[in-house]
């Protein structure tokens, strides 16, 4: 379980950070162009992985999930220059200023948010709560999302992650993985995106990217962007990852998000030991990444 566990959250982290500077339009590349390196010249990591690591934190410190704590551990570990949505960063200011997490984010988004950040997070808790039940598991994941996305798209879309995480730990096959996420699914939003990509997938499709975006997404919410992640994960899950990531990268939109989702179901398949030490250690921090992801198991 080490090996996959450092697989989750390493892929998470080399999936973000490496995405950084393609995400987006001209003026979010012009900014990563400038602080994608840290002064040491390593590869800096966003929000994405500053969040997984915020909740990593709060799992190992409370020995499990505490919400109150996890929502402090989350808007303390802000900082200014790892790429924050603006609705996120006002839920987080909330929090920090004392605002109880379970009115700051609906008094941001009355109906919820239904970014993808909660999806982004999930990952770790498959590698965490791996031995727990399925309907355990589920609530876990709303529970956790809930902090910063009651959108029940939000919601639907953290537990499609978590749930590939879990099966994808466990080495089930495509197909399995992909009806089970079918029936996982509640919406037909997000069924017929699955079905779409079930069928790139069983066909041994080449898709070029613009057919993939315009089919399964490449946004920064949820239903734009959490079944791209799966598709690439399924479909190059036997090949490198930085094959995978360079796919996503030029399908473009929000790169580093779908990179680290992706990344992260990669790495439950294969493990830290496939992945290059020197794309790893292009990372800033990754010593401690791998510390957390240990902490997790």
């Amino acid at each position: 379980m080490k090996n996959k566990a450092l697989g989750v959250f390493v892929g998470l982290a080399i999936g973000d950070a490496y995405g950084a500077k393609h995400e987006g339009g001209v003026l979010e590349r012009l900014y990563w162009k400038f602080v994608s390196k840290t002064s040491d010249g390593k590869i800096r990591y966003t929000d994405d992985t500053e969040m997984s690591i915020a909740l990593a934190r709060s799992l190992i410190k409370e020995g499990g999930l505490n919400l109150n704590n996890l929502a402090l551990e989350l808007a303390n570990g802000v900082t200014s220059h790892r790429g924050y949505g603006q609705g996120a960063r006002k839920v987080l200011k909330k929090i920090r200023k004392g605002v109880d997490w379970k009115t700051a984010s609906t008094s941001i988004y009355p109906s919820g948010s239904y970014g993808n950040s909660s999806a982004m997070r999930t990952p770790l808790l498959a590698v965490h709560f791996n031995k727990v039940s399925d309907e355990k598991f589920r609530e876990i994941v709303d529970s956790c999302s809930s902090i910063t996305h009651t959108h029940h798209f939000a919601l639907e879309g953290a537990r499609l992650i978590g749930f590939c995480v879990r099966f994808a730990l466990n080495n089930d096959s495509n197909e399995k993985i992909l009806e089970a996420l079918l029936n996982e699914s509640e919406s037909n939003l997000y069924k017929d995106k699955l079905t779409i990509a079930k069928t790139y997938i069983e066909n041994n499709q080449e898709v070029d990217k613009d057919t993939v975006a315009a089919s399964l997404g490449n946004g920064i919410i949820a239903q734009e962007s959490v079944v791209t992640a799966i598709y690439y994960a399924l479909r190059f899950r036997e090949l490198p990852l930085m094959d995978m990531l360079d796919a996503i990268y030029i399908l473009g939109g929000d790169t580093d998000t779908i990179g680290s989702m992706a990344g992260s179901i990669w790495g439950a398949f294969n493990g830290y030991e496939k992945i290059e030490p020197d794309v790893a250690n292009q990372v800033e921090y990754i010593e401690r990444i791998k510390d957390y992801a240990e902490g997790l198991i």
